[in-house]
């Protein structure tokens, strides 16, 4: 496999963010965490002209947190902040503006799912920015663009955080994986016409921090992920069926990697970028990439 790179516009640094493509097809890229403490800073990219400007600021410093494009063209910003405020980023103004409370402050580290009726999930999390001192959650809650208000729905059956969610042909969310004291293996189905959650299929390695990017024929491939035994990355990779409810393990990347992304193209591959490969100090990224067809 050949690679290349190209050089952009500076971005701030940005650690523990989060970006939404907008229907502009621009990408909002929202809050970090550095020495100094989280940030409300969020900037734009232009593709068009591959360059970085800064936006209005979050009315909440944030980071883990997450961002989700609504289907009026809004993103939605919830998670990563000590309180429960919840807010919305409008492209056409450049601002953003306080929405509904979440229910549960904090979810550093949840999922949130565009569901296909045009609600959010918003789903685990920890409830302290601090890992060491943080519980994992197993609360959810639905975000209702229409009222701009978050209502309580079915508790996981999994507490969990570093996790990862799909949204399934069939309107269901497969969540797996993710934090719970170690790396989870068990896997759960959240049913929106239900709003409850079920246990499905057991992951065949525990794993948190990994990618679930869901294929053309309607399955979910699961990458990577970070392991306790020993502590770092590992390459493996399973494959979901709604069908059967099961996971199937397929050929491992090329190289080990956790807090990587993994993206479906236009042509049906799955390129799985970046990443890191040890916890050492100091700490050893992954540089390569990886196609799965």
């Amino acid at each position: 496999m050949t690679g290349g790179s190209s050089n952009f516009g500076d971005l701030a640094t940005h650690d523990s963010h989060a970006a939404a493509l907008l229907a502009n097809s621009k990408v909002l890229v929202t809050g970090e965490s550095d020495n100094s403490g989280d940030l409300a800073t969020a900037e734009l990219f232009d593709p068009a002209t591959g360059t970085f400007t800064a936006t209005g600021a979050m009315s909440e410093p944030r980071s883990e947190h997450t961002a989700t494009l609504l289907a009026d063209g809004k993103v939605l910003l919830a998670g990563g902040a000590a309180g429960n405020a919840a807010e919305l980023f409008d492209s056409a103004t450049g601002s953003f503006t306080a929405t509904g409370e979440l229910i549960v402050g904090g979810r550093w580290a949840c999922t949130a799912t565009l569901l296909n009726d045009g609600t959010v999930l918003i789903a685990g999390g920890r409830d302290s920015e601090d890992v060491f001192d943080a519980l994992p959650l197993n609360d959810a809650e639905l975000f209702n663009p229409a009222t701009g208000t978050f209502a309580a729905t079915g508790a996981m059956t999994q507490f969990r955080y570093n996790h990862t969610a799909a949204l399934l042909r069939n309107g269901q969310v497969l969540l797996t994986g993710g934090f719970n004291g170690i790396p989870v293996q068990d896997a759960e189905l959240f049913d929106p016409t239900t709003g409850s959650f079920s246990r499905t299929g057991i992951l065949g390695t525990p794993r948190a921090q990994h990618t679930a990017t869901l294929l053309e024929d309607g399955t979910v491939l699961v990458a990577g992920g970070f392991t306790y035994n020993p502590p770092g990355s590992f390459s493996s990779a399973e494959v979901f069926d709604p069908a059967t409810n099961k996971f199937t393990p397929t050929g491992p990347m090329g190289a080990g990697r956790f807090l990587h992304t993994a993206t479906l193209l236009n042509n049906g591959l799955v390129l799985v970028t970046g990443g890191q490969s040890t916890i050492t100090i100091p700490e050893v990224f992954a540089s390569s990439a990886d196609t799965y067809k």
